[in-house]
């Protein structure tokens, strides 16, 4: 009995520990990641909180994946919903999924197996009535050794049952993406993909915004948006890279 009151006492205290805010970002309306960030806000409103929670967003490296989801917590934050996000590189042990949950909750439980959490840390995702989970850099807990690989699939079912009203959103490789969309026989999953930018004018205008937004005085000059294009293949990500270096060398 005094051991069920000790744990109510210690989930109590912690459901007040929110995880820190996201870094602040400047998200540029005529990216060519915005159509994207529009379909994802989108189906995130269409989906019904029971078998249709899914979202995997897919992208390879340079396409701006990291930057758009972390525009689409914002977006989501400021419309009253309590996200939690799980980031790359914040953990040591990276590659085991629910390990990197429990650090983005921030509460000082370890995970009890490699596929559940601690009965404590269950009652507090259960309590903060959590409305989003977003998921950076997935191929993370596929691509490494087969056991550990199955044990993060298998907590990423855990988890949707675990916090059934919670919707869940997965960035990551297209690879890395197909054995959840394989997995989740019983899920409605929802998909979007990143495309790169044409050469056109919205591309100029999107290199010249970024060229304004990384230096206040360019002395009238233009950076070369075709010369930037043939460089990126129109990738948003590494396109906004290619700009700031040559801001910073003109």
């Amino acid at each position: 009995m005094s051991s069920n009151r000790t744990d109510n006492a210690k989930v109590n205290s912690l459901v007040k520990i929110l995880p820190p805010q996201p870094a602040r970002i400047c998200w540029i309306p005529n990216s060519g990641n915005q159509v994207a960030l529009d379909v994802c806000k989108k189906i995130f409103d269409a989906c019904d909180g029971s078998n249709r929670r899914i979202l995997l967003v897919d992208g390879v490296g340079g396409s701006g994946l990291s930057y758009l989801l972390l525009a689409f917590e914002r977006s989501l934050r400021r419309n009253g919903n309590r996200v939690l996000t799980l980031l790359e590189g914040v953990v040591e042990d990276e590659g085991s999924l629910l390990s990197n949950l429990t650090a983005a909750v921030g509460v000082p439980f370890s995970v009890k197996r490699s596929r559940e959490i601690s009965d404590i840390l269950a009652s507090v995702l259960k309590l903060r009535r959590i409305d989003a989970v977003i998921i950076h850099d997935f191929q993370r807990f596929t691509s490494i050794e087969g056991r550990q690989s199955c044990a993060n699939l298998d907590a990423l079912l855990y988890l949707l049952a675990l916090m059934p009203k919670c919707k869940f959103i997965l960035g990551g490789t297209s690879s890395s993406l197909e054995l959840v969309g394989l997995l989740m026989a019983a899920h409605i999953v929802e998909r979007v993909s990143l495309q790169s930018m044409d050469y056109d004018q919205n591309f100029i205008s999107f290199v010249d915004h970024l060229a304004a937004l990384y230096a206040n005085d360019l002395n009238g000059r233009k950076v070369d948006a075709k010369a930037i294009h043939a460089i990126t293949g129109g990738l948003v990500g590494e396109t906004a890279i290619q700009v700031r270096l040559m801001v910073s060398h003109a």
